[in-house]
């Protein structure tokens, strides 16, 4: 906290870049100072700028006078001049699995040598994409936008089922370019689902507890299906379940809804019976699946019932207390025997 009403300041920064100031900005107006550290009036306005150096200057505010500290600020400079890839990625908000004509976003932040992030580059100059199999996706980075989080984006479209990986490079071809960044893999998918698993994510739940079931639909070959609007006629009836259950839906007869594309999957949110039991979820696979899948099924899972833990405790303790005292009476009677022994 400054110590003199209108003290100055010292504005100074360390490592990359250089700072100046204006009376008012960003109108024009008093010529810049630029330095690496500088007086300021409390009213001037502080401006930073590169200095052809990558990497993180630290900005510091003192008071002229006073010396107090009164803030600190870091910033990140980068280079021009892109000599890698890091790893290329898949936001959780898209998808790994996509269907025949289905699109998805991969990304790469390009880096500098000091593995500080790049922008500015240019799509189909700076940065290419490569789907290594295109006949079951392409790659384009048309259109491709940058974020300082993920990097520049390309975006990869199905053709036909299978598998592929897509990489970064800094050249037209793959074979040219000069760096690249590890590979990401994507699946063109089925929306045609054979099977059905529903799982929970515990075993066994307290009571009231909440319980996340999860729907996954496969193909023929035991692969996610992809995501959908809808997938008919999954759940031969509705899901019952052997205990009330506090509160929550469970899946119903009919079509499996807004099942996910960046999942893969269908979730369900229930809560615990609020006493202890064998929990047992019931359900049927319906006609969309394949016959043998057509049959009742069953998942159990435990809530356990805190009275009864609570008089297991108990009792475990009671055991202790009565072979601790066992214990201290062998030893009493050992200690007497010792004790005549020595008397005598």
């Amino acid at each position: 906290m400054l110590t003199a009403t209108g003290e100055s300041l010292t504005a100074s920064i360390s490592g990359a870049g250089t700072l100046g100031l204006k009376a008012s900005y960003p109108t024009s107006g008093t010529e810049l100072i630029v330095g690496k550290s500088i007086s300021m009036k409390q009213t001037d306005y502080l401006l930073v700028f590169a200095d052809g150096n990558a990497g993180e200057g630290t900005i510091t505010l003192t008071g002229s006078v006073s010396g107090n500290l009164i803030a600190t600020e870091k910033i990140t400079f980068s280079g021009d001049v892109a000599t890698k890839f890091a790893a290329s990625t898949i936001a959780a908000t898209d998808s790994t699995v996509i269907g025949v004509g289905g699109t998805t976003k991969v990304s790469a932040i390009a880096q500098d040598a000091a593995s500080y992030i790049v922008s500015g580059l240019t799509a189909g100059t700076d940065y290419y994409a490569f789907s290594s199999n295109t006949a079951v996706a392409t790659v384009s980075v048309t259109g491709s936008t940058f974020s300082a989080t993920t990097g520049y984006s390309a975006i990869v479209t199905g053709v036909s089922a299978g598998t592929t990986t897509i990489v970064f490079g800094n050249k037209s071809t793959l074979a040219t370019s000069t760096f690249t960044s590890a590979p990401v893999t994507v699946r063109v998918g089925s929306g045609t689902p054979a099977t059905m698993t529903v799982t929970t994510d515990k075993t066994t739940y307290a009571p009231g507890e909440k319980i996340t079931m999860t729907v996954r639909l496969l193909d023929s070959t035991g692969l996610a299906v992809i995501g959908a609007a809808s997938y008919a006629n999954i759940f031969a009836d509705t899901m019952t379940a052997s205990a009330t259950l506090s509160s929550g839906t469970l899946p119903i007869g009919g079509a499996l809804t807004d099942y996910s594309n960046t999942t893969n999957s269908k979730v369900y949110t229930v809560y615990a019976p609020v006493y202890g039991a064998s929990l047992v979820f019931s359900y049927k696979g319906g006609t969309g699946l394949i016959p043998t899948e057509q049959v009742a099924k069953t998942l159990t899972v435990t809530v356990t019932d805190s009275g009864a833990a609570a008089l297991a405790a108990v009792t475990a303790l009671a055991t202790t207390v009565a072979s601790l005292r066992t214990l201290i009476v062998t030893l009493t009677n050992l200690v007497l025997k010792i004790q005549k022994k020595v008397k005598a």
